[in-house]
């Protein structure tokens, strides 16, 4: 069998290929006779295919693991795959045969080259604390806390109050700069049903935009879904952007299903993924 591929495929690639190939492997171990491997998995082995945990996070990782699957087919290591689909994509199974034999000479191949590129099987190279995603909703999941410790000043002296969408841009913009050298708000978006907007943030260098959205009395689920569905239409012109992280701010849990419109929103395309994410979780 030719595995001249290992030499070659880049690092997220091989990791999502060993990802895969340790589940087989687990199961071969157990149940040789019918091994079924889950599309999603809650136990990460390797942070840097899942840096944070969003919608569209998920998503790019059973992306991943599928096509590391069908690549293992390609090359003769995987025999047969059957899809097996319950009910929510994260719930997909996968049916595997394989040659036992030719799979534990593969195994064997696959753990050299990890050790190979990581130095041994106990340490990864990459920290998921230096992944811009990582970083990103670190400071969107603990913004919430930090606005409410600006309330909290010495003899009530006064203080940014975060009442609106400006307050949540000028409040975010602090935090992101604690992370991101070069963080742009200049860059316009290009026109979209006759209308041109500007960003909210551009992490220049890494391909991020972070749009902004305060929730209020009158406009909850349904207007903040309304306004994200034109601007994501907007944002997938735009040349410089390549993953698109809608920021909605609900202090007031005015959302009353915040995961079912982070799912229906959030997707992710060939070079063009976004991520809704909501703040404060209940």
């Amino acid at each position: 069998m030719d595995l001249d591929w290992l030499n070659t495929i880049d690092s997220l690639n091989f990791l999502s290929i060993f990802d895969v190939a340790v589940d087989i492997e687990r199961e071969l171990n157990i149940s040789p006779s019918e091994i079924v491997i889950p599309l999603w998995q809650p136990i990460i082995k390797f942070p840097q295919l899942f840096p944070g945990d969003s919608i569209g996070m998920r998503d790019r990782y059973c992306e991943g693991r599928y096509k590391a699957i069908n690549f293992l087919k390609q090359q003769g290591v995987i025999k047969r795959v059957e899809i097996h689909q319950p009910g929510h994509r994260w719930e997909t199974r996968i049916g595997i045969r394989i040659d036992n034999s030719e799979f534990r000479v593969v195994m064997e191949r696959l753990r050299q080259e990890y050790k190979r590129r990581h130095g041994s099987a106990d340490t990864i190279t990459a920290s998921p604390a230096d992944d811009p995603m990582s970083q990103l909703l670190q400071v969107l999941s603990r913004f919430h806390a930090a606005a409410i410790e600006l309330r909290r000043r010495y003899k009530n002296r006064p203080t940014l109050d975060v009442s609106d969408e400006y307050d949540v841009q000028d409040l975010l913009r602090a935090l992101l700069a604690l992370f991101f050298d070069d963080i742009r708000r200049e860059e316009w978006t290009p026109s979209y049903a006759g209308k041109a907007s500007r960003a909210d943030f551009l992490l220049k260098g890494s391909g991020i935009v972070v749009e902004v959205k305060k929730t209020r009395p009158g406009l909850a689920a349904k207007e903040i879904g309304d306004e994200l569905i034109v601007d994501i239409a907007r944002y997938r012109q735009m040349a410089a952007c390549k993953r698109l992280v809608c920021f909605v701010y609900d202090p007031e849990d005015r959302i009353a299903n915040p995961a079912g419109l982070q799912v229906d929103l959030s997707r992710t395309e060939d070079d063009f993924a976004v991520d809704v994410v909501i703040f404060p979780k209940r």
